[in-house]
């Protein structure tokens, strides 16, 4: 591949210097066989003299024994780049065949690959096709980090409701152009190319939004208070399945229990049976697995438990022991807060009519 200044401004409009040097840069192109392609903006960012018609000038590994030495300057100037692309030939999963021109400043650009390639430059020449490789893929490696983080300085305006962070709004906003740009590319090489791009973006996008939704809530965990009125209507929300209403226990036999205070004794003693210890104390990470198990959700049998059926229900005790559950102290492995995100609401139910029971 061979990069500088062939778009039309140095080719057709008369410049005496720079017109020159993109003709002779054109005669270099069609000799060595390549297909010419031109960047239609923009014309320059400046002039630079006699230096300004060839910023990098790269041979194919097959075309090496074609010349004497491998041109590397390291003055590329920013409508270079495109070229570099556009003249390159197809490569699966590699690098785009063109730049949106509008999405980006060119001399942010410039000065982003000027303080990059120093480090990728070998010297003068590239003595094998090793460190050919080498330059190119750094060069890649160079303008994929600026198209990520020139996106990020045009930050997407959410909706109102939305709580995701200014980086994954960002993030999606990119995605969505990488995707108008896959749609946009002729070569099916350069769409593999974007699908995995677009594919990595995703998994970061989808492993924010956790780490995201995570965070926000610990943070309302950290806010439950017992003195609220709306104490249980709060920790059942944050079991992830709002509130519950219905509870439901199987027997050893498999039948439904239907009492509930037959339904605290089972939870009682299956906890007993497992962990050796009081179930009012603690409640170890080995027994939640099997409690998942026995709790189950059947909408075909329910049984509801309000306030009144499951009698005086101590806020502060069921408050302890969801604290306690937290606490690793005497090497017990106790079930984590994180547990209620997932739990079933007929777990914090059930939860309520132990300790009631027990009471």
């Amino acid at each position: 591949m061979v990069v500088g200044d062939l778009n039309a401004k140095h080719q057709e409009l008369g410049f005496r210097v720079t017109n020159a040097h993109g003709l002779a840069l054109k005669t270099l192109v069609e000799d060595l066989g390549l297909e010419i392609r031109s960047s239609s903006e923009p014309n320059h960012i400046d002039s630079r003299g006699g230096q300004d018609w060839l910023g990098l000038a790269l041979v194919s590994p097959g075309m090496l024994n074609w010349v004497s030495n491998t041109i590397l300057l390291p003055d590329i100037g920013s409508d270079h780049l495109p070229l570099l692309h556009e003249l390159r030939e197809p490569v699966p999963q590699r690098a785009p065949g063109y730049f949106d021109l509008r999405s980006g400043s060119w001399a942010n650009l410039e000065r982003f690959m000027a303080s990059r390639l120093p480090s990728l430059l070998v010297g003068n020449t590239c003595a094998n096709i090793r460190e050919l490789e080498a330059l190119d893929n750094g060069i890649n490696a160079a303008l994929s980090d600026y198209m990520r983080d020139n996106f990020k300085q045009n930050p997407v305006q959410g909706q109102a409701h939305s709580t995701l962070p200014y980086r994954v709004l960002n993030k999606i906003r990119f995605k969505r152009r990488l995707s108008r740009l896959r749609d946009k590319c002729v070569y099916q090489e350069n769409r593999v190319w974007f699908r995995g791009w677009i594919s990595r973006l995703q998994r970061e996008i989808r492993r924010e939004i956790r780490e995201h939704e995570s965070s926000r809530w610990e943070r309302a965990c950290q806010r439950v208070d017992p003195r609220f009125p709306d104490f249980w209507k709060q920790l059942k929300s944050l079991s992830g399945r709002g509130e519950a209403k219905s509870v439901r226990l199987k027997r050893s036999d498999g039948t439904l229990a239907s009492d509930p205070v037959e339904v605290a004794d089972i939870f009682s003693a299956h906890l007993n049976n497992i962990s050796g210890t009081d179930g009012s104390q603690f409640v170890e990470t080995s027994s939640f697995v099997t409690i998942q198990e026995v709790l189950s959700w059947d909408k075909r049998c329910q049984l509801d438990i309000s306030r009144v059926d499951a009698g005086e229900v101590s806020e502060r005790e069921i408050l302890a022991a969801i604290s306690r559950s937290k606490n690793t102290a005497a090497g017990l492995d106790r079930i984590p807060m994180s547990i209620f995100k997932k739990a079933p609401p007929l777990l914090i139910t059930a939860l309520q009519v132990l300790f009631s029971d027990l009471g």
